[in-house]
Protein backbone atom coordinates (compact mmCIF):
# COMPACT_ATOMS: atom_id res chain seq x y z
CA UNK A 1 0.00 0.00 0.00
CA UNK A 2 1.43 3.52 -1.00
CA UNK A 3 1.88 5.73 1.52
CA UNK A 4 -1.01 8.44 2.06
CA UNK A 5 1.17 11.42 0.81
CA UNK A 6 1.95 9.54 -2.53
CA UNK A 7 -1.53 8.62 -3.06
CA UNK A 8 -2.62 12.09 -2.76
CA UNK A 9 0.45 12.99 -5.48
CA UNK A 10 -0.79 10.07 -7.56
CA UNK A 11 -4.31 11.04 -6.65
CA UNK A 12 -4.16 14.89 -8.36
CA UNK A 13 -3.29 13.76 -12.04
CA UNK A 14 -6.47 12.24 -11.40
CA UNK A 15 -8.88 14.32 -10.02
CA UNK A 16 -9.64 15.90 -13.62
CA UNK A 17 -11.61 12.42 -15.07
CA UNK A 18 -13.12 12.03 -11.24
CA UNK A 19 -15.04 15.39 -10.83
CA UNK A 20 -19.17 14.75 -10.78
CA UNK A 21 -21.90 16.75 -11.94
CA UNK A 22 -22.19 20.38 -10.69
CA UNK A 23 -24.86 22.64 -11.34
CA UNK A 24 -25.72 26.48 -10.11
CA UNK A 25 -27.53 26.25 -6.72
CA UNK A 26 -31.43 26.46 -7.25
CA UNK A 27 -33.24 28.66 -4.76
CA UNK A 28 -35.66 27.46 -1.93
CA UNK A 29 -36.06 23.90 -0.75
CA UNK A 30 -37.04 22.06 2.07
CA UNK A 31 -35.95 22.31 5.72
CA UNK A 32 -32.33 20.99 6.17
CA UNK A 33 -34.45 17.70 8.34
CA UNK A 34 -36.64 16.80 5.32
CA UNK A 35 -33.13 17.00 2.94
CA UNK A 36 -31.97 13.36 4.21
CA UNK A 37 -35.19 11.26 4.09
CA UNK A 38 -34.36 8.29 6.09
CA UNK A 39 -30.32 8.56 6.50
CA UNK A 40 -29.38 10.76 8.89
CA UNK A 41 -28.31 14.49 8.28
CA UNK A 42 -24.49 14.42 8.03
CA UNK A 43 -22.37 10.87 7.70
CA UNK A 44 -21.21 8.16 5.56
CA UNK A 45 -22.02 4.38 4.54
CA UNK A 46 -21.13 1.82 2.89
CA UNK A 47 -22.93 2.11 -1.05
CA UNK A 48 -25.87 -1.40 -0.81
CA UNK A 49 -25.27 -1.98 -4.37
CA UNK A 50 -24.20 -5.31 -5.87
CA UNK A 51 -20.65 -5.02 -6.55
CA UNK A 52 -19.44 -4.35 -10.40
CA UNK A 53 -16.29 -5.00 -12.52
CA UNK A 54 -14.80 -2.82 -15.12
CA UNK A 55 -11.64 -2.37 -17.04
CA UNK A 56 -9.88 0.37 -19.19
CA UNK A 57 -6.94 0.24 -21.28
CA UNK A 58 -4.43 3.76 -20.52
CA UNK A 59 -3.37 4.80 -24.36
CA UNK A 60 -3.06 8.14 -23.50
CA UNK A 61 0.46 9.77 -25.21
CA UNK A 62 1.17 11.24 -21.64
CA UNK A 63 1.83 8.46 -20.02
CA UNK A 64 4.81 6.00 -20.77
CA UNK A 65 5.84 2.63 -18.64
CA UNK A 66 9.68 2.30 -18.11
CA UNK A 67 10.44 -0.80 -18.42
CA UNK A 68 14.08 -0.41 -17.08
CA UNK A 69 12.39 -0.01 -13.48
CA UNK A 70 8.96 -1.13 -13.90
CA UNK A 71 8.05 2.89 -13.54
CA UNK A 72 4.76 4.83 -15.34
CA UNK A 73 5.53 8.81 -16.29
CA UNK A 74 2.39 10.62 -15.53
CA UNK A 75 1.38 13.95 -15.93
CA UNK A 76 1.52 15.57 -12.77
CA UNK A 77 0.20 18.74 -13.31
CA UNK A 78 -1.64 20.36 -16.23
CA UNK A 79 -2.72 23.97 -17.72
CA UNK A 80 -4.67 24.66 -20.71
CA UNK A 81 -4.73 21.09 -21.70
CA UNK A 82 -1.05 20.76 -21.87
CA UNK A 83 1.49 19.34 -19.15
CA UNK A 84 3.09 20.96 -17.22
CA UNK A 85 5.07 18.25 -15.54
CA UNK A 86 5.36 14.85 -15.06
CA UNK A 87 5.91 12.77 -12.68
CA UNK A 88 6.93 9.16 -11.89
CA UNK A 89 5.93 5.96 -9.58
CA UNK A 90 6.36 2.32 -9.49
CA UNK A 91 3.80 0.30 -12.04
CA UNK A 92 2.08 -0.89 -8.74
CA UNK A 93 1.51 1.92 -6.68
CA UNK A 94 0.92 4.03 -9.73
CA UNK A 95 -2.39 1.26 -10.58
CA UNK A 96 -3.60 1.39 -7.02
CA UNK A 97 -4.63 5.14 -7.85
CA UNK A 98 -5.08 4.35 -11.54
CA UNK A 99 -7.61 1.71 -11.22
CA UNK A 100 -9.21 3.73 -8.49
CA UNK A 101 -10.07 6.71 -11.02
CA UNK A 102 -11.06 3.74 -13.21
CA UNK A 103 -13.48 2.96 -10.57
CA UNK A 104 -15.01 6.54 -9.73
CA UNK A 105 -15.91 7.01 -13.35
CA UNK A 106 -17.76 3.52 -13.82
CA UNK A 107 -19.88 4.64 -10.34
CA UNK A 108 -20.43 8.47 -12.27
CA UNK A 109 -21.36 6.10 -15.34
CA UNK A 110 -23.82 4.32 -13.31
CA UNK A 111 -25.34 7.27 -11.81
CA UNK A 112 -25.89 9.02 -15.51
CA UNK A 113 -27.88 5.80 -16.57
CA UNK A 114 -29.92 5.86 -13.38
CA UNK A 115 -30.76 9.40 -12.62
CA UNK A 116 -31.72 12.28 -14.72
CA UNK A 117 -29.90 15.06 -12.74
CA UNK A 118 -27.22 14.36 -10.74
CA UNK A 119 -26.27 18.51 -9.34
CA UNK A 120 -24.39 18.21 -6.05
CA UNK A 121 -23.69 14.98 -6.48
CA UNK A 122 -19.88 13.87 -7.36
CA UNK A 123 -17.99 10.51 -7.17
CA UNK A 124 -14.26 10.84 -6.75
CA UNK A 125 -11.19 9.32 -5.26
CA UNK A 126 -10.15 9.38 -1.76
CA UNK A 127 -7.29 8.17 0.90
CA UNK A 128 -8.99 9.29 4.27
CA UNK A 129 -6.51 8.78 7.27
CA UNK A 130 -6.34 5.26 8.70
CA UNK A 131 -8.69 3.56 5.83
CA UNK A 132 -8.04 2.15 2.19
CA UNK A 133 -8.16 3.81 -0.70
CA UNK A 134 -11.90 3.84 -1.64
CA UNK A 135 -14.52 5.43 -3.80
CA UNK A 136 -16.22 8.41 -2.01
CA UNK A 137 -19.49 9.67 -3.29
CA UNK A 138 -20.54 13.23 -2.19
CA UNK A 139 -24.45 14.64 -1.51
CA UNK A 140 -24.47 17.97 -0.67
CA UNK A 141 -26.77 20.23 0.46
CA UNK A 142 -26.02 23.79 -0.17
CA UNK A 143 -26.69 26.36 3.06
CA UNK A 144 -27.17 29.86 3.50
CA UNK A 145 -25.95 31.03 6.89
CA UNK A 146 -29.66 31.47 7.71
CA UNK A 147 -29.34 27.38 7.52
CA UNK A 148 -31.94 27.78 4.71
CA UNK A 149 -31.30 25.19 1.54
CA UNK A 150 -30.11 27.25 -1.28
CA UNK A 151 -29.23 24.01 -3.37
CA UNK A 152 -29.69 20.03 -2.83
CA UNK A 153 -29.34 17.18 -4.90
CA UNK A 154 -32.66 16.13 -6.61
CA UNK A 155 -31.78 12.57 -5.76
CA UNK A 156 -31.98 11.52 -1.97
CA UNK A 157 -29.37 9.96 0.24
CA UNK A 158 -30.89 6.83 0.60
CA UNK A 159 -31.51 6.26 -3.54
CA UNK A 160 -28.11 6.93 -4.20
CA UNK A 161 -26.92 4.47 -1.12
CA UNK A 162 -29.21 1.91 -3.02
CA UNK A 163 -27.48 2.94 -6.49
CA UNK A 164 -24.01 2.95 -5.16
CA UNK A 165 -22.03 -0.41 -5.67
CA UNK A 166 -20.33 -2.12 -1.90
CA UNK A 167 -17.29 -2.19 -4.09
CA UNK A 168 -15.62 -2.08 -7.90
CA UNK A 169 -13.12 -4.23 -9.12
CA UNK A 170 -10.91 -2.19 -11.54
CA UNK A 171 -8.41 -3.64 -14.00
CA UNK A 172 -6.32 -1.16 -16.21
CA UNK A 173 -3.69 -2.49 -19.08
CA UNK A 174 -0.96 -0.22 -19.76
CA UNK A 175 2.02 -1.18 -21.92
CA UNK A 176 1.43 -4.90 -22.14
CA UNK A 177 0.86 -4.62 -17.87
CA UNK A 178 -1.76 -5.37 -15.96
CA UNK A 179 -3.25 -4.77 -12.57
CA UNK A 180 -6.90 -5.39 -10.91
CA UNK A 181 -7.29 -3.72 -7.74
CA UNK A 182 -10.77 -4.00 -5.66
CA UNK A 183 -11.67 -0.49 -4.22
CA UNK A 184 -14.73 -0.21 -1.33
CA UNK A 185 -17.35 2.85 -2.20
CA UNK A 186 -18.64 5.15 0.44
CA UNK A 187 -21.71 7.82 0.17
CA UNK A 188 -20.68 10.64 2.56
CA UNK A 189 -23.46 13.03 2.90
CA UNK A 190 -23.70 16.62 4.58
CA UNK A 191 -24.70 20.26 4.71
CA UNK A 192 -22.29 23.00 3.49
CA UNK A 193 -22.17 26.30 3.81
CA UNK A 194 -20.28 27.46 0.56
CA UNK A 195 -17.30 29.62 0.62
CA UNK A 196 -18.85 32.33 -1.87
CA UNK A 197 -21.62 32.98 0.67
CA UNK A 198 -19.72 33.41 3.54
CA UNK A 199 -17.67 35.61 1.65
CA UNK A 200 -20.20 37.98 0.59
CA UNK A 201 -21.71 38.13 4.31
CA UNK A 202 -18.40 39.26 5.73
CA UNK A 203 -18.30 41.89 2.93
CA UNK A 204 -21.13 43.01 3.70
Amino acid sequence: MPSRRRVLGLAAAALTTTSGCVAAPVSGGAPVADVHATRPQDGKTRGEADPISVERTVTDADYEYLPSNDTVRYPATMSGGEVDNYGYAPFEKWADVETLSVAAQAVRNRFAQRFENTRFVSAGISNPEGEPLQVSVSHRTLLDESGDVIGKPDVSVSRLVEATPSSITATVGFSGQTATRTHPAFVVWDAHVPLAVREENDSE
